[in-house]
């Protein structure tokens, strides 16, 4: 029986606007909930990378978020001011939170990408106490071997991924654009990409290479964006594995079937900073097709991964999202994305692909698609995976799947232990929904909200400054 999808349309939605309104500041692209106060409620910080600044809202305030501080690239200006510095270099394009200090409260990454010659750099930031700003800037991690345009910092995860003998945290940063001399020559692509590992108490640091990518030649990875998406997960023995977007690499299916620009998440199991050989494994998609049908699948573009527990049992999982997928399904006669009877049907283009992966590898997966949910039809550019974060949203407890379908305006959710009931969609108004995040920021309930970054929000006199929603289950 085809079981169609719940449309929620949320009525506890709050708004927040930019604080210091910019045209193009794309307030709302990095959303991280962290306890920056380490006062025991969840605090926001949001980015707003097109006009150089990040904001952090403090939660408990009343009215709701209406305490934040600014941070500028150059500057941080008192609590509830607008920064007067001005940067043109991206300061806010990658966020990530943790205690890396050993002091309680949580220390903000903020990766400034276009820094000296778009090398880039992360800047380090944590709460103060005294005075009228709210925020200190502490120190920079800044890489010995960085080039030119590579912009270091557009990506950024916080983990164990060392032996965690220093017990302290470590930093990965991803380089997207880094690029290869070969390819450029090439003339074409050149965004072959890599990850910087900043650890041993951020005194040491490791390159990360695409694992696909030979140096000096010219080839398929020149457009791999190895390291435009990274996440780190616990692996449940103390450290935290990371996963590494190449949403361009190319994928060999054994025995015949070789696509140019598949897509791969590349996984680095804990412990492997500093370490000589570490172990390694790879994601992609379980239902590859010719390159006819998926050139371009922007396999990678959404990722997430979490620690959660299925059935009892704590368990790795990994979001993917591939909003350019074209896909060809076996499905059933009759079935509504059918045009006709067919075993093999072919779905309008850029319909995407949302997947699941329980485990660290290919074989651990399986696509949300109609021949598992019955219901649940993508349409033709609807860009389904265009982002994917793994929270507790419908309620009930326990995580759920979500993935953001950018050409329809909706988020899709679906539940991981009622899969064959298809998704929740969830319509908030529409948006650009490039950020997205989850906690639990609203100290009057237990559940988690969803926090969506709308960058393309247009306001009174400004285009594209942003806003961010927060979508209360």
């Amino acid at each position: 029986m085809s079981i169609a999808a719940t449309l929620i349309m949320f009525q506890a939605v709050t708004a927040v606007p930019n604080p210091c309104p910019e045209t193009d500041g794309n307030f709302g692209a990095e959303i991280v909930v962290l306890d920056f106060d380490a006062d025991g409620t969840n605090d926001l910080a949001v980015s707003a990378p097109g006009q150089g600044e990040v904001f952090i809202f403090f939660g408990g305030a009343t009215p709701a978020w209406s305490d934040w501080q600014a941070i500028g690239a150059s500057c941080i200006p008192d609590m509830g001011n607008c920064p007067t510095c001005t940067s043109s270099t991206n300061f806010g394009a990658g966020l990530a939170a943790g205690d890396l200090d050993g002091v309680a409260g949580d220390e903000l990454v903020v990766g400034e990408t276009g820094w000296n010659n778009a090398r880039g750099r992360l800047r380090v930031y944590s709460y103060q106490s005294v005075g009228r700003a709210k925020a200190q800037h502490l120190y920079d991690l800044t890489s010995s071997v960085a080039v030119d345009f590579e912009q270091m910092g557009s990506s950024i995860a916080v983990g164990h991924f060392d032996d965690g003998l220093d017990g302290d945290l470590d930093v990965a940063a991803g380089a997207s654009p880094f690029g290869d001399a070969a390819c450029a020559a090439a003339g074409g692509p050149d965004n072959v990409g890599r990850v910087h590992v900043f650890y041993d108490s951020l005194g040491s640091e490791d390159i990360l290479d695409n694992p696909k990518h030979t140096s000096g030649v010219a080839g398929d990875t020149c457009n791999a964006s190895f390291g435009a998406k990274v996440k780190a997960a616990p692996n449940g023995a103390g450290g935290h594995d990371l996963f590494v977007s190449a949403q361009g690499n190319p994928v060999s299916v054994v025995p015949f079937l070789y696509h140019p620009s598949g897509g791969a998440i590349h996984v680095w199991l804990a412990p492997f900073a500093g370490i000589t050989s570490p172990v390694t494994d790879e994601i992609n998609d379980v239902n590859l097709l010719d390159p006819i049908y998926d050139q371009g699948a922007r396999f990678g573009k959404g990722l997430d991964a979490a620690r959660v527990t299925l059935g009892g049992v704590p368990t790795t999982v990994v979001t993917v999202g591939a909003p350019r997928k074209d896909n060809v399904w076996a499905l059933p006669c009759g079935h509504p994305c059918c045009s006709a009877c067919a075993c093999i049907i072919g779905c309008p283009d850029d319909t995407g692909g949302a997947f699941v992966y329980q485990g660290t590898s290919t074989s651990s997966g399986f696509q949300l698609d109609p021949t598992v949910q019955p219901g649940f039809v993508p349409g033709a550019n609807e860009l389904l995976g265009f982002n994917t974060i793994i929270a507790d949203v419908i309620g009930g407890g326990g995580a759920d799947y979500v993935f953001v379908s950018l050409g329809t305006n909706e988020i899709k959710s679906w539940n991981p232990r009622a899969l064959g009931s298809g998704p929740v969609v969830i319509n908030v108004g529409g948006g650009y929904y490039a950020g997205i995040g989850h906690g639990e920021v609203d100290a009057t309930n237990s559940k988690e909200e969803l926090l969506l970054g709308d960058t393309r929000f247009n306001g009174t006199g400004t285009t594209r400054e942003g806003r961010l929603y927060i979508v209360q289950p």
